[in-house]
């Protein structure tokens, strides 16, 4: 993981923000039932990929969807990303860093952890396993992936765009890597997601925003409408 990744904290326990991308697929345990008449839906979670089957007549489509976690890390030969510039974002994996790669880079966003177990890695690249099998070797080591909980969580939210994952030192040997941090996950590669929490901010965090934004759009007439710089302070006052 890239040594400028911000940490945020929470409850004591370092972790990255993520965001969580939902995908149609043909067969899943998670569904979109999705009203044909108005086009709302709800999120349902299936006891297996076959439970629901697709029958409009009811007035409904059921969409099996997985989901992806994807972070502004670094994509590296190896990793499986996200392409975003497109109608519905398409799932690829990088063999290979050219110029129509890092021409496109700021479109591409890697996946951490998935439910979809058909994306593997062929080594131990980017892991958290200490040793691989044979067999997991040849033929590939899923992705970590959420938790069951987070999964039933997420279903009953109804969708949750962002989100805090866990990381740790990377340790190597008795020598503890503090500066650099991996995807922590448990023995079953599932990773630990935590809720992002709103900040609360007091009124000289709330000025202090206020005079940065003013001061990156160089020109206090677009802040609000107003003119001059003792407008815009007497705003604050008014409204803050």
């Amino acid at each position: 993981m890239e040594t400028n990744t911000k940490i945020i904290m929470y409850k004591d326990k370092p972790c990255i923000k993520a965001k969580v991308i939902m995908l149609p697929t043909e067969r899943g345990n998670m569904c979109k039932l999705i009203n044909l008449e108005d086009n709302s839906f709800e999120i349902k979670l299936q006891p297996n990929k076959d439970a629901f089957k697709d029958d409009k007549s009811y007035g409904f489509h059921i969409q099996p969807f997985e989901l992806y976690i994807i972070t502004d890390e670094k994509i590296e030969e190896g990793d499986w990303f996200l392409y975003l510039s497109s109608d519905t974002p398409i799932t690829y994996k990088c063999n290979k860093i050219d110029f129509t790669f890092e021409r496109q880079r700021d479109e591409c966003k890697k996946i951490i952890a998935t439910t979809d177990s058909s994306l593997k890695i062929k080594s131990g690249k980017d892991l958290t396993k200490e040793y691989i099998t044979i067999e997991e070797n040849l033929n590939g080591i899923s992705l970590p992936q959420p938790s069951q909980a987070f999964i039933e969580a997420y279903c009953k939210a109804g969708g949750i765009d962002e989100v805090l994952v866990e990381v740790e030192p990377i340790v190597f040997g008795e020598v503890i890597y503090d500066w650099e941090y991996k995807i922590k996950t448990d023995s079953h590669n599932t990773i630990k997601i935590h809720p992002v929490e709103k900040k609360m901010y007091n009124r000289e965090e709330v000025e202090e925003l206020i005079s940065l934004y003013r001061e990156h759009i160089g020109d206090s007439s677009y802040v609000g409408g107003y003119e001059d710089l003792k407008s815009f302070n007497k705003w604050i006052e008014e409204n803050l």
